[in-house]
């Protein structure tokens, strides 16, 4: 997960809550030389940044973020965040959302487990394989 978008008046403690069953994360030394290097960099730079020693959130609108690193924005209606994948679904690999959305999204919990008709970046490989 590189991405969130959140709602405008979120707390982002919330989330971080939630993390906290994934902390031994920390514990892997290349990810954490990542997390490191990344907080360093963040705190040199003076970014505004949030952190619980494991992860860090950061308000950013660029799309890929570094590792140990989720970039958020808040959104104040589901338009923009529709807005923003429509701009830039060439380079998303994976929408995980609520089905009611309306966003041609995977389940939660399941962007790691696709099925035998889930293809990556939507391209059938069979498919494409057929053509060369």
């Amino acid at each position: 997960m590189t991405r969130v978008f959140i709602p405008e008046d979120f707390v982002i403690d919330r989330l971080f809550e939630s993390f906290v069953g994934f902390q031994d994360i920390i514990n892997h030394h290349k990810y954490a030389n990542n997390y490191d290097y990344n907080r360093a960099v963040y705190l040199l730079n003076q970014d505004k940044f949030w952190d619980n020693n494991f992860v860090m959130m950061k308000e950013d609108e660029k799309l890929f973020s570094p590792l140990s690193v989720i970039n958020f924005s808040r959104y104040s209606s589901l338009d923009e965040v529709k807005s923003f994948i429509a701009e830039n679904e060439e380079n998303i690999q994976c929408i995980v959302a609520k089905e009611e959305l309306g966003l041609d999204s995977i389940p939660f919990g399941d962007a790691q487990h696709p099925s035998l008709d889930t293809y990556a970046d939507n391209v059938d490989t069979m498919k494409f394989l057929e053509l060369v």
